[in-house]
């Protein structure tokens, strides 16, 4: 049974009599045919946000509370708005209606209201809710039992349907109508009570209108600026205009002034029409153009700032960025004193004398600009710096100041006129040569093959069906193709043949033979069959396989079972045979040919191959012919086809290229890698392995354990003249101390130490090579007159 007194106690009180029956129209917090399940609102909406918790609120008009009172100084806006806000206190200005305007609770585009001690929001066209929070389409999508009502029009006599609640709707009847669905006339006039209240319930009055009674339906007093039956069309032509022409700029609003029209005008805009900026340097700014380069004049208090476009900056966005600028001058990339100069989107440095190269890291060396431009380093020679001057590093097999001599003359004529035959590389052994041979070869000019036999083989093709010679110590062997076997590969492979030896397929003393690429059994006296499993039995041979021997004439016949055929029935049916004859599987002219008593084979016209007779012959590859007829692959290569009219070379023993004509490649050690890498060897020394690591071989003008320390050669014969002391310099061998009369390098110039030095007192001087001082005056020209000592 239902609890009628609880049903009452949920229900809304009033019920809603449709035909006959009576439904219960429950209160927000409960749901259900007679209100009897609990309902929570705060699951569809929660009006509350993130600070506060909505809860279920039975005692609430809407079912639900955001518990504003946990907190002091906070309190719910009203009954029918749970959202929080702060306590104020009642004056004549902080009414309900104060709280309302203040706290903007009327969303888009809503007026507030005042009535009583309460307030209600007259929501703007297109909006709907206590707050003008949904739109009314949205409100309208999610009312099913609203859009029942407008698709089968439950309201007659020209009722409206209207929303009532999230699930609910309303008809608002026309004057002498009332009742659901508005069909019971109004004889008594109605109530005009109900029908105002159902007015303000539906916000019929659109944009601030109010509901008033009138007779027995009700009217729309308008608001200001607005008209017709419902308040919903705008009254002022002027602010229709701006409106529609968007005479308010800069996002300024249209508001009703009397019978015009005002813009209420965005922050930093001004003007009638919001078209002056508030802003006397920002509308300089923006007049003047005073942001560069794109740059955006944007207000800054009473002033402005420039936002700039990307790659530009400073406070009127008139510089450039240059990221690569900023790099180099933070770090320094321009050396010795170089500047960082901007170069479009880049940097340039700007050296210093004496330096230069993209950073001013190198050093301006006239004489080796002058060498290197001009090639005094011959033969393969390095321009290397030598303090202000150059030096020659030389490739091996050269020396000299300019690497215009030759080390190993016969070195050189074994290169040039190719001494060491066969792929040999000519190396330097003392002042001759010596020949490092591939393999195969031997003899001091690797003239001469190791393997005889091996060389036959290549030279005869004894190696058959295209199997390659191979070295087996001083004789060779036969690597075989696919399909062939035997010491000389000309032996076919016989899978089946193997098979049947290895399993003693055929029985009985039967002798395993090669039948093509199959097998047949040779079997011994008194057995046949094909695995020589069968006795041989002369009165049963005669219609052996036969169900009846039947009378033919003076002679008989034999009615063969299925499966059998032959004069005696002893011969097998191949059905599969049968199948390649109807069906002419064997193509391109092939024959069907029985293989055994249940397969069959394609016998294929010349040049014909494959299963089916289905693969063409290959036309003659003419390329791959000469290739073996010339002995094109050298060193050991064999010729292979490459596709149908070509020819490549297998190269073995390491050897490439396309004839195999180039030797294989020292493996380099990694110690000698790492020597070449870092150029641990200085002054043109090459890396040697010693051991696990390396060494340097050095030229012979240096030595040292990196070639860096130069040869002394201040020996007996050592390259100062003229009486000069020769002194060790590891730069470059030697430091000449010429004497007062001489200069140069070597001391090999003469000097007048006269041009700097006076004798005094009238006296000639003149450059003297034997005097110590390298001059003499000419002291004995005057009586009495003598040089004061030899120095």
């Amino acid at each position: 049974m239902v609890d009628t007194e609880a049903a009452y106690r949920n229900a809304s009180g009033a019920g809603v009599t449709a035909s006959s029956e009576q439904r219960c129209r429950c209160r927000p917090a409960w749901t259900g045919d007679s209100c009897q399940t609990e309902r929570d609102p705060c699951a569809e909406h929660d009006p509350c946000g993130a600070d506060w918790r909505c809860r279920r609120d039975p005692d609430r008009p809407l079912g639900l509370s955001c518990g504003c009172e946990a907190r002091p100084g906070w309190t719910a806006v009203s009954d029918l708005i749970p959202t929080c806000t702060r306590s104020l206190r009642r004056t004549k200005r902080s009414s309900a209606m104060d709280v309302c305007v203040r706290m903007r609770i009327c969303k888009n585009g809503g007026t507030c209201r005042s009535q009583g001690f309460r307030f209600q929001c007259d929501c703007a066209p297109g909006w709907r809710g206590n707050r003008c929070q949904w739109r009314a389409a949205v409100v309208e999508e999610r009312n099913v039992a609203l859009q029942s009502c407008i698709k089968y029009r439950l309201c007659k006599h020209g009722g409206t349907c209207v929303p009532l609640r999230d699930r609910e709707f309303k008809c608002l009847c026309p004057p002498g109508w009332k009742g659901v669905g508005c069909k019971t006339p109004d004889v008594a006039g109605g109530s005009v009570s109900s029908q105002v209240q159902l007015c303000q319930r539906a916000g019929s009055c659109k944009n601030g209108g109010t509901c008033l009674p009138a007779g027995n339906a009700f009217r729309c007093a308008c608001a200001n600026g607005w008209k017709g039956n419902l308040c919903d069309k705008v009254a002022n032509r002027q602010l229709e205009l701006c409106q529609r022409a968007g005479l308010c700029k800069n996002g300024g609003t249209c508001l009703p002034a009397g019978n015009a029209f005002k813009c209420a005008c965005a922050d930093g805009w001004k003007g009638n029409f919001c078209d002056k900026v508030a802003n006397r340097q920002l509308e300089l700014c923006q007049r003047a153009g005073l942001c560069k380069n794109g740059g955006t004049c944007l207000p800054a208090g009473n002033a402005f700032k420039c936002a700039c476009v990307n790659g530009w900056k400073g406070n009127l966005c008139d510089k450039v960025v240059n990221r690569q600028l900023e790099l180099c001058e933070k770090a320094g990339l321009c050396k010795n004193g170089g500047t960082c100069l901007p170069a479009g989107n880049a940097f340039k440095c700007a050296c210093v004398n004496g330096w230069k190269g993209n950073l001013c890291d190198k050093v301006v060396n006239r004489q080796l600009e002058l060498c290197e431009k001009a090639g005094l380093c011959k033969n393969g020679g390095t321009c290397l710096p030598a303090r202000n001057a150059f030096r020659c590093a030389c490739a091996n097999g050269w020396k000299g100041n300019l690497c215009d001599k030759v080390v190993n003359r016969q070195l050189e004529l074994c290169q040039r006129a190719g001494l060491c035959k066969n792929g040999g590389t000519c190396l330097p052994a003392g002042n001759t040569f010596k020949c490092a041979c591939v393999n195969g070869w031997k003899g001091n000019l690797c003239d001469k093959v190791v393997n005889r036999q091996l060389e036959l083989c290549q030279k005869a093709g004894l190696c058959k069906n295209g199997g390659t010679c191979l070295p087996a110590g001083n004789a060779f062997k036969c690597a075989c193709v696919n399909g062939w076997k035997g010491n000389l590969c000309d032996k076919v492979v016989n899978r089946q043949l193997e098979l049947c030896e290895k399993a003693g397929l055929c029985k009985n003393g039967g002798t395993c033979l090669p039948a093509r690429n199959a097998f047949r059994c040779a079997c011994a006296n008194g057995w046949k069959g094909n695995l020589c499993d069968k006795v041989v039995n002369r009165q049963l041979e005669l219609c052996e396989k036969a169900g009846l021997c039947l009378p033919a004439g003076n002679a008989f016949k034999c009615a063969c079972a299925e499966g059998w055929k032959g004069n005696l029935c002893d011969k097998v049916v191949n059905r599969e045979l049968e199948r390649c004859q109807k069906a002419d599987l064997c193509k391109n002219g092939g024959t069907c040919k029985e293989a055994t008593s249940s397969t069959y084979q394609c016998a294929c016209v010349t040049g014909y191959t494959g299963m089916s007779c289905q693969i063409p012959p290959k036309p003659v590859n003419t390329a791959l012919q000469n290739c073996i007829k010339l002995q094109l692959c050298q060193n050991g290569g064999t010729c292979e086809e490459f596709g149908n009219t070509a020819y490549k070379c297998l190269c073995r023993g390491g050897f490439s290229g396309v004839t195999c004509q180039v030797p294989p490649k020292p493996v380099i050690p990694p110690a000698l890698r790492r020597c070449q890498a870092t150029r641990a060897c200085k002054n043109g020394g090459q890396c040697a392995v010693s051991g696990t690591g390396f060494k340097c071989i050095c030229t012979e003008d240096w030595e040292g354990s990196s070639c860096s320390s130069h040869v002394n050669l201040c020996t007996e014969k050592g390259p100062c003249q003229n009486g000069a002391t020769c002194l060790y310099d590891t730069r470059k061998g030697f430091d000449c101390r010429c004497p007062p009369a001489w200069q140069g390098e070597t001391c090999q110039f003469a000097r007048d130490p006269c041009k700097t030095l006076e004798c005094g007192n009238g006296f000639a001087c003149s450059r003297d090579p034997t005097s110590p001082a390298g001059y003499s005056c000419d002291c004995g020209s005057r009586p009495g007159w003598g040089a004061t000592s030899g120095q």
